[in-house]
């Protein structure tokens, strides 16, 4: 099990941390649990992955809620085929 940070695309500022195996992390400085962090790359917050299990029925993600308050909304990555 790892935890993931990478830039989120579009960002100057903006990290995702996550874990590679689709379980909750835990923010050290608070101990608060999340499926996924977005924050400012300066922050300075470090994660640890937990045993718990990200529950997939959430209504929105967290990267659809991230792609509405960047602008982002609407658009896809899937191609048609025509």
């Amino acid at each position: 099990m790892a935890i993931v940070v990478e830039r989120i695309e579009g960002s100057t500022d903006l990290i995702k941390t996550y874990s590679d195996k689709g379980m909750m992390i835990q923010q050290e400085q608070t101990g608060n649990v999340y499926s996924e962090a977005i924050d400012v790359d300066y922050a300075g917050y470090t994660y640890v992955e937990t045993d718990i299990p990200i529950e997939t029925d959430e209504e929105s993600t967290d990267s659809e809620i991230l792609d509405i308050l960047l602008g982002r909304e609407g658009e896809s990555d899937e191609t048609e085929d025509n």
